[in-house]
């Protein structure tokens, strides 16, 4: 009886450690995933500060504190930036991809890059359009 309580015990711990093992995996991409979700919407709102600077001074600044976010521009005259990104990084690995996003009240253009192993998330303005155009009804 006590050899038979013993295999069972073992067998139930056994198969416990494999579940936990087969979760586990499925939990970290969640939290990662979480976590990207998370540095999207906060970039999602440095734009929209940078779209405020830019109604306040009717073009958009060659500087901007994007931090902790990169600010690039990519096309500019004597004193605004005509086309820039807001970049950000990623922790999970995506396919590259460009697009506009209609989700909410976004309404902007991204891409997904990858750089260096590194996932790249990217908000374009201004000339710089790095996703599709938005589609017409």
């Amino acid at each position: 009886m006590q050899k038979t309580l013993r295999w069972e015990l073992k067998t139930i711990v056994c198969l416990a450690i494999l579940l936990l093992l087969s979760v586990i995996p499925s939990l970290l991409f969640a939290h990662r995933e979480a976590r990207d979700g998370a540095v999207r919407d906060h970039l999602a709102a440095t734009k929209q500060r940078l779209e405020e600077v830019n109604n306040k001074l009717k073009y958009y600044p060659l500087t901007f504190d994007a931090a902790p976010f990169e600010y690039v521009v990519t096309a500019k005259n004597s004193k605004e930036a005509l086309g820039w990104f807001l970049r950000a990084h990623l922790e999970q690995s995506l396919q590259p991809i460009s697009a506009f996003d209609y989700e909410g009240d976004r309404n902007y253009y991204f891409r997904i890059s990858q750089v260096g192993g590194q996932t790249l998330y990217d908000i374009c303005g201004g000339t710089e359009r790095c996703g599709s155009p938005p589609k017409k009804d």
